[in-house]
């Protein structure tokens, strides 16, 4: 999974985004999955193994609910909503890692950022 977020320039590096809007105006966020491209809703957009984002429905471990991408402010986050996976997070360029226990959300870096 990829966010895409506008850079400090105000563009945005890596895939397009969808051009959703949200309440703040257009959906400045997408993610891509397996070569499909997600625009965050208003709402969010949650990933799981039955969410908006199927990440792999088969996988009895995988919460139903995993993460949730939303849009506040102008700043795109992430929370791990699940109770039992941890997952993290890195910037292109490798400079910014983290790690989300269950349960807690983190601002995602402007530009490309993967999600493992």
């Amino acid at each position: 999974m990829s966010p895409t977020v506008p850079d400090e320039t105000g563009g945005a590096s890596g895939p397009t985004p969808a051009g959703g809007t949200s309440p703040a105006g257009p959906t400045t966020c997408t993610i891509t999955f397996c070569g499909e491209e997600y625009a965050v809703a208003p709402a969010g957009l949650s990933l799981g193994r039955e969410a908006d984002v199927v990440l792999d429905s088969d996988n009895r471990h995988l919460h139903r609910r995993f993460l949730l991408v939303t849009e506040e402010a102008g700043s795109v986050w992430l929370h791990n909503v699940g109770s039992l996976i941890t997952v993290a997070m890195s910037d292109a360029a490798g400079r910014m890692t983290s790690q989300l226990a269950p349960g807690a959300r983190a601002g995602v870096p402007p530009g490309e950022t993967t999600v493992w």
